[in-house]
């Protein structure tokens, strides 16, 4: 076989795109993908190839108008176009001449809108042979790949952005001898996507990801299995014999759904490394209120590297390990020095913490629905896959393994990040245990420093009080001192020699007496509260 040759028999473009019929936007506001909408779009790809019905006419769209009760009942995948006794798809020609013919196959699969295009061209001997450069006439239009109508109004585009899954085109054709291996004609496949595409070169093009045998022919992908490439998700099949027709025709009406399960995974995976790299920046704003601590807290690495190495020496169990954290903490420093400006500070920061704590458990949970979402896709892709097996008595060995390695590796991804946001949740958790640490520690010692105030307060009250009364006790006796004093030889002398003194001493007893009396009052009261 020439691996040079520039044509390919009996061309099949088949286009794949979809839109999320609910999208969230920002501020945890809902907006719907109407029917209308989504109809345009389609209408417009159908225009766009100036498709005819049967009768000639320019072909235009109906979708079924009982769309919304359909929706209500609860029915998960939906043919748009009603068919009352078969599938709904409708078929095309194109116009001009063309020999082109098709079909189309609108669908609503549980959540997302579906739509499926095939553009074919007959087989007939000696009259299908189709140059490589004239297949770029079957490129589709630029809304195709970005998902948006962009005629449409500025909010409906955004909509449409945030809704896209993303797009696949799937190019098939004879060929008329089989290689040994499927790289011997991946130059071939090479020169049919960049004719397809109109390029110069490649480098525009998805790059190549994988190639192999389906259905007794041999595929090559191209596609950024990371992100949504501009160009989306291609897939080229040679076909070398009528049994890979065969084959392909018993599922192609599935082949929708499985390369939606395809899309909403890389799709979710992509969104999950945004919400990461958010997270990301809220970690950093962490670290930078805890380098301001008066007190040393380690970085999340350091605080990583500590909590492997106590689980390497079996002293830090998953099931407490919040717990062993908190009682490992850092010894919190004196906080006696910290002025109210400090104070104050620390309570703020609290409060900014507090907030990125919210924040922090919104990245885990989000990151965790990511997770999960991926892995349900996975099981009904994987459920896909062996039903078109069945169907087909083949093995699809080509796209299990995208399953197999691709989504198993997202769900990798996804847990490592959640691991690493995880031990920033710790950290937060210490930093603001250890600043309100700091902060009840102050608190207490300004409120002991507070009671030693009033205590000497009161002590000095007790002794102005004491002066005082002693005082008065003076100046009510200080009369006495005038009286004459007697003496024991001295006729009616009185048992003291001099009354003055007598009436000090007798005032005094009298005061200390009552004294006494009113602190232990006082005191058994305060016992009792």
């Amino acid at each position: 076989m020439n691996i040079n040759q520039e044509f390919i028999y009996a061309p099949n473009i088949r286009l794949f795109t979809y839109h999320l019929k609910t999208v969230n936007l920002t501020n945890y506001q809902k907006f719907e993908l109407k029917i209308t909408d989504i109809q345009t779009f389609y209408q417009n790809l159908l225009d766009y190839y100036h498709a005819l019905d049967q009768n000639q006419n320019p072909s235009k769209l109906k979708l079924r108008s009982d769309f919304s009760e359909f929706l209500n009942s609860g029915l998960p995948n939906l043919d748009l176009i009603y068919h009352p006794q078969g599938r709904g798809s409708q078929r095309i020609t194109l116009a001009n001449h063309s020999p082109y013919k098709g079909f189309i196959y609108p669908q609503f699969l549980n959540d997302t809108y579906s739509f499926y295009l095939t553009i074919y061209h007959p087989q007939n001997p000696g009259k299908d042979k189709v140059p490589f450069a004239d297949l770029s006439q079957l490129k589709p239009p630029r809304q195709f790949f970005s998902g948006i109508n962009h005629n449409s109004d500025q909010k409906l585009q955004k909509t449409q952005k945030k809704a896209f899954w993303g797009s696949t085109i799937m190019l098939s054709g004879f060929l008329p001898e089989k290689p040994e291996t499927p790289a011997e004609l991946k130059p071939l496949a090479d020169r049919y996507l960049q004719n397809f595409l109109n390029l110069e070169n490649l480098e525009d093009a998805p790059p190549f990801y994988t190639s192999g045998e389906l259905l007794d022919g041999y595929i090559y992908e191209y596609q950024n299995p990371n992100n949504y490439h501009p160009y989306g998700h291609i897939i080229i099949l040679f076909i070398f014999g009528e049994i890979t027709t065969e084959k392909l025709n018993k599922i192609q009406w599935d082949l929708p759904e499985l390369f939606l399960y395809h899309h909403k995974n890389k799709q979710n995976f992509a969104d999950s490394k945004k919400e990461y790299k958010t997270a990301l920046e809220d970690i950093k704003k962490i670290e930078d209120i805890i380098q301001k601590f008066p007190v040393y807290l380690p970085t999340i690495e350091e605080e990583k590297l500590r909590i492997e190495s106590a689980e390497s020496k079996a002293i830090l169990a998953t099931s407490n390990s919040v717990e062993i954290l908190h009682k490992t903490s850092l010894p919190i420093p004196n906080s006696s020095t910290l002025s109210d400006q400090q104070l104050k500070n620390l309570k703020q920061q609290i409060k900014n913490l507090l907030d990125l704590s919210l924040k922090n458990s919104q990245y885990l949970r989000s990151l965790g629905n990511f997770q999960n979402t991926i892995d349900i896709n996975r099981e009904n892709y994987l459920n896909k896959i062996n039903r078109l097996e069945k169907l087909t008595q083949s093995q699809l060995n080509i796209w299990q393994d995208y399953a197999n390695l691709d989504f198993q590796r997202f769900q990798r991804q996804i847990q490592a990040d959640l691991t690493y946001l995880h031990q920033g949740s710790l950290l937060l958790d210490r930093a603001i245990t250890t600043i309100r640490g700091l902060v009840q520690i102050d608190q207490a010692e300004r409120d002991q420093q507070r009671q030693k105030a009033e205590q000497l307060l009161q002590d000095n009250i007790q002794a102005i009080g004491l002066g005082v009364g002693t005082g008065a006790i003076l100046a009510s006796s200080f009369g006495l001192v005038t009286q004459p004093a007697t003496w024991p030889w001295q006729k009616n002398h009185s048992l003291l020699p001099h009354p003055f003194p007598a009436a000090v001493v007798v005032s005094s007893l009298t005061a200390l007496l009552v004294w006494q009396l009113t602190k232990n009052h006082l005191k058994k009261k305060r016992s009792l509260k």
